[in-house]
């Protein structure tokens, strides 16, 4: 998924899917789709149901994410 995004701004049918939408990823992992969703994207909301992996999300957010005011 994020090699996709990453390929330019994702696009379905010829329209945009992320530019000024709020995003919401479910099972977020490390969060790089959601960082990628981000140089698009209005806000993106990131979750996980495991609290080690949200800890984990916050730290690749102040380190790795361009535009953490985002997420």
């Amino acid at each position: 998924m994020s090699n996709w995004m990453v390929q330019g701004e994702p696009q379905l049918n010829g329209q945009s899917i992320c530019q000024d939408k709020v995003v919401l990823e479910l099972g977020s992992g490390p969060g790089l789709c959601g960082f990628i969703a981000a140089w698009w994207a209005k806000q993106v909301i990131l979750t996980d149901y495991q609290d080690i992996v949200m800890d984990l999300i916050e730290k690749n957010m102040q380190t790795c994410n361009k535009r953490p005011q985002e997420c």
